[in-house]
């Protein structure tokens, strides 16, 4: 089993990582494809240990899988190039872009399994949530091992529309982002208040992480939690009724999201 990654960032470093940790992978079976100007080049050699090559595709090397790890700007520009690389049909490959459709693929990789992946950057920490979606070309098999690469770091779910894939990056791609600024805010709210920043960071970030547990292990439904926290004309309820008065919340969210949705469409074409 040999696997290319073309571009190691974050999410492919992840990714690789994650595949020698816990997919049973060995660092001889991972190569990467950097740009010679890349600043991963030291952080891949130190922290992979895989073999990596500069600028130039290693065709001398027969891949079961190719995994473009780039920003999809960058993909645009470089996949047409893969044309005269001579890949055999049953290499599978698979993308992270953002954006970038099974069709884009398939205008170079005529023949071949394509697997278009969407992970979100919580990969990192092995608590990732990944949308994929095959196109035709793909088997049982090359499901399967998508799901031994980052199965052990990642909740994986199967698509059978492509569409999806764009409407998840805001509930899964970009969420982590959302959730950040959200906890950013109650820091910032209560540093206005005179609370101290270590300790108003330490109580948002912990209530955070505690009702990410409450929600995974008491059982009740999100919104027998609001209500468990909602004293009847009480301080929680006057704070949700802001949120609620004409959908304000709900409708900034859902402007948000369709921005996402809308963006990673732009990015498509």
């Amino acid at each position: 089993m040999k696997i290319l990654f073309i571009g190691c960032g974050n999410m492919g470093g992840a990714i690789a990582q994650g595949m020698l940790e816990h997919g049973g992978f060995d660092k001889s079976q991972i190569d990467v494809l950097l740009p010679s100007n890349s600043p991963h080049i030291e952080e891949v050699g130190k922290k992979l240990g895989v073999a990596i090559h500069l600028d130039h595709f290693p065709q001398n090397t027969t891949f079961d899988a190719i995994l473009f790890a780039v920003k999809p700007q960058t993909l645009s520009e470089i996949l047409e190039s893969y044309r005269s690389y001579n890949i055999p049909a049953s290499t599978l490959i698979i993308s992270i872009a953002a954006g970038k459709t099974l069709k884009f693929f398939e205008q170079v990789f005529t023949e071949n399994p394509v697997v278009r992946l969407m992970p979100n950057i919580n990969i990192l920490f092995n608590h990732g949530v990944t949308g994929a979606i095959c196109n035709t070309k793909s088997t049982k098999s090359h499901e399967e091992l998508v799901e031994k690469m980052i199965g052990k770091i990642s909740y994986l779910h199967w698509f059978d529309r492509e569409d999806a894939i764009d409407d998840i990056i805001p509930l899964s791609g970009s969420s982590p982002a959302y959730f950040f600024l959200f906890t950013e805010y109650l820091i910032k709210f209560a540093q206005e208040k005179g609370i101290p920043q270590d300790v108003a960071t330490d109580m948002a970030v912990k209530t955070l992480l505690g009702s990410a547990e409450m929600i995974k292990k008491s059982g009740k439904s999100l919104s027998e939690l609001r209500e468990s926290v909602t004293s009847h004309k009480g301080s929680t309820q006057a704070s949700l009724d802001v949120f609620y008065e004409k959908d304000a919340l709900y409708n900034l969210m859902a402007n948000a999201m369709s921005a996402a949705v809308l963006r990673s469409k732009e990015l498509s074409k």
